[in-house]
């Protein structure tokens, strides 16, 4: 599971848009949450206790799946599987 899938589903579970995110976590636009969702870039570690507030994700596991994101990261850039 990524950040960006967890935010996609967690969205969809309590109905609000990209738009809607983008403006409680003041990230613009909600292309920026889309790309985010599609991965294609990351979610800024200055909004993630907003996120959790906003989307009721429990901290946690929000913190699992971002340092399991970076290690599978650097693992990559260092030939590890």
């Amino acid at each position: 599971m990524t950040i960006g899938k967890l935010i996609r589903l967690r969205r969809h579970d309590l109905g609000v848009s990209q738009t809607k995110l983008a403006r409680m976590l003041n990230l613009g636009s909600g292309q920026l949450i889309s790309n985010i969702e599609r991965g294609r870039c990351g979610f800024p570690r200055k909004r993630l206790k907003r996120l959790c507030r906003a989307l009721l994700l429990d901290q946690q596991i929000v913190l699992n799946i971002c340092v399991e994101e970076q290690r599978s990261l650097i693992a990559k850039s260092l030939g590890i599987k």
